[in-house]
């Protein structure tokens, strides 16, 4: 028998794979069929006209199939493989080096060799991810990839130390065994960018292990969020689609079908990950509502988590995340954009569906209002409004609430109102800034309502030009009129700032008064700045403060308005028991690396399978 060989090459310029850029990529190969009924192939690839890649050897498709063959590479670009990503969540970066070689039966191949990375780089742009990888060799061995002490480095230089191989030696049952662990790691680095949806800064702890056929892969670790943590979450609105809101709104059955439905329950086996999640009470996360950020909800705060997925239940999530600060900002139906604070001590509460938690939230915003009391011209109230949710995210319970603790005559009137009446108060005050109770509308008039939508205007304007500096700004207008029928007007403003990681938190606050004085307006608003707070965390636990602070505006039931000044320190410890307020020495131990078997883990499990 003849032996004949076809040659062929092909140069693509600008290749575009699933809107992925490849460059000019070519390709050159010589095929020939052998009369032992072989078949040879040597060939290589080019990328920008240079040669990267090699592929030479026979293979042999008969009875179980033979392949004897080398591979080789040379400043292989890595972001080839970017256009296999699904919306390229995570790609890499940078060039692949080194010499493969398999031989044997196509079922149970020896491969050998060793492979470099030169300047790699996982990255996810959409979640701010770049992590760089060793420079150190890979080696395959016996058809096993081995990871020995592989580093992975985030942009502080903290490594992501993987140990362990991936068995692949029997193609149709791979093995992957590999533990990780990593202290300090700059898991998330970047800025804002157009197709962000995480940026800022996430540091963690992670100690984690993954073992099993990739078919049935079990993972075990514990993901520790520290306290440096800084980040936005953006959540992007999704276009609404109408095309399908008629659908099934008439659908037709024919009950005369004697066909029987089967239903085939799915193999319990697949990806099998728990995960325990602590998150520092010093770690602050933003989470924007929409694109440009002017809703949001603004948190610090804590707690356990574990996280638990497998391919029966989906993702499953338990545990109690505490807030201790926080803002909420949020355009409500007919009320218009407001900030309001979150109280200490609100929680949410995950009981498995991680998209419908159980919430306990109050947030308050502080609401300064003329109240007119029959004749006269009316007094200035400090009302605090707000919103408590409780019951769980899908179908929450709403109370809109409203105090007036610095006045007695008001405070006793809302008391004595029912729970719908102060909601009814509450609504109003949020929407018109008046206080309208009990059907009296003499306090409304023009002069109200512009106040309350000049308010809204300066802090959406204010807050638009500040955001991009990061600073926290509130602006409001109050108008009163005193006896002789003059109006005099207050500019109340306030600004706050995080510095170092969120360990230093600066708030300045003050008030530009203009036209008639009140009776007491000489004596309250001499000052110009008048509440200024500094509070510093001493530790990384986010359990010790230092704090200074000056009020001038405070309301004493004695002497009236009067001004304070003066410094603390807050130590904040959680218990277990009335006995440990006395033990100072620290029971923090550090996680160990997951070991590769567990006992008691694999007896829960095999009573798993058994019900």
């Amino acid at each position: 028998k003849e032996e004949l060989s076809v040659s062929s090459n092909l140069q693509i310029d600008n290749m575009v794979y699933e809107k992925c850029p490849m460059g000019d990529v070519g390709t050159e190969f010589t095929y020939m069929p052998k009369s032992d009924g072989s078949h040879y192939v040597d060939g290589f690839l080019t990328y920008e006209g240079e040669e990267v890649a090699t592929v030479k050897g026979t293979y042999k498709s008969e009875g179980a199939g033979y392949l004897d063959a080398e591979v080789g590479m040379e400043k292989l670009p890595l972001h080839f493989v970017n256009g296999f990503v699904p919306d390229q969540i995570v790609g890499l970066e940078g060039y692949g080096e080194g010499k493969v070689t398999m031989k044997g039966a196509l079922s149970k191949l020896d491969v050998e060799g060793e492979m470099y990375l030169d300047s790699a780089y996982l990255v996810s742009v959409p979640y701010g991810v770049s992590m760089r990888f060793a420079n150190d060799p890979v080696r395959i061995k016996d058809s096993k990839l081995l990871f020995e002490n592989f580093m992975m480095y985030a942009n502080n230089e903290s490594p992501l130390n993987i140990q362990g191989n991936l068995d692949f030696s029997n193609v149709e049952n791979m093995m992957l065994d590999v533990r990780m662990r990593a202290q300090d790691f700059l898991l998330i680095d970047s800025k804002e960018k157009a197709r962000s949806e995480a940026f800022g800064k996430a540091y963690v702890n992670f100690y984690g292990s993954m073992q099993g056929a990739l078919s049935n892969l079990r993972m075990r670790g514990k993901l520790d969020v520290l306290g440096k943590t800084d980040m936005t979450y953006l959540l992007r609105e999704s276009e609404l689609s109408t095309d399908t809101q008629l659908d099934e709104l008439v659908k037709f059955t024919d009950f005369k079908s004697g066909k029987q439905v089967a239903v085939v329950k799915p193999t319990i086996e697949g990806f099998d990950m728990l995960l325990s999640v602590s998150i520092d009470e010093s770690a602050h996360i933003l989470c924007a509502l929409n694109a440009d950020k002017t809703n949001y909800i603004d948190l610090m705060g804590g707690g356990d988590l574990q996280m638990r997925y497998n391919t029966a239940d989906g993702i499953q999530l338990t545990g109690r995340y505490t807030l201790n600060d926080g803002k909420m900002k949020y355009s409500l139906p007919v009320i218009p954009l407001k900030t309001f604070d979150i109280q200490d001590g609100s929680y949410i509460q995950f009981t498995g569906d991680p998209f419908n938690p159980t919430l306990s939230i109050t947030a308050t915003e502080n609401i300064r209002s003329t109240v007119n009391e029959g004749e006269g011209n009316g007094r200035s109230v400090d009302f605090v409004c707000g919103v408590k949710l409780s019951q769980t995210l899908e179908k929450p319970g709403i109370q809109f609430i409203v105090s007036a603790s610095n006045d007695a005559t008001i405070q006793d009137e809302l008391s004595s109102m029912s729970v719908e009446e102060r909601g009814k108060i509450a609504i109003t005050m949020l929407a018109s800034g008046m206080y309208l109770a009990n059907g009296n509308t003499s306090s409304f008039s023009m002069n109200s309502a512009l106040t309350s939508f000049l308010n809204s205007e300066i802090n959406n304007i204010a807050g638009s030009a500040m955001r991009s500096i990061g600073f926290d700004v509130g602006m409001s207008v109050d108008n009163s009129t005193n006896a002789a029928g003059g109006v005099h007007t207050d500019y109340n403003f306030k600004f706050a700032k995080r510095f170092f990681n969120n360990r230093l938190s600066f708030t300045i606050g003050g008030q530009v008064s203009t036209g008639a004085d009140l009776d007491n307006s000489a004596k309250d608003n001499s000052m110009f700045f008048n509440n200024v707070e500094l509070q510093y965390r001493l530790n990384e636990k986010a359990s010790m403060y230092v704090r200074a602070f000056y009020n001038g505006n405070t309301y004493d039931w004695l002497e009236g308005q009067i001004g304070e000044y003066g410094g603390g320190f807050t130590w904040r410890r959680k218990l277990s028991s009335f006995k440990d307020i006395f033990r100072f020495k620290s029971s923090d131990a550090q996680t160990p690396m997951p070991a590769a078997t567990n006992v008691k883990e694999l007896k829960s499990e095999k009573n798993e399978n058994k019900e």
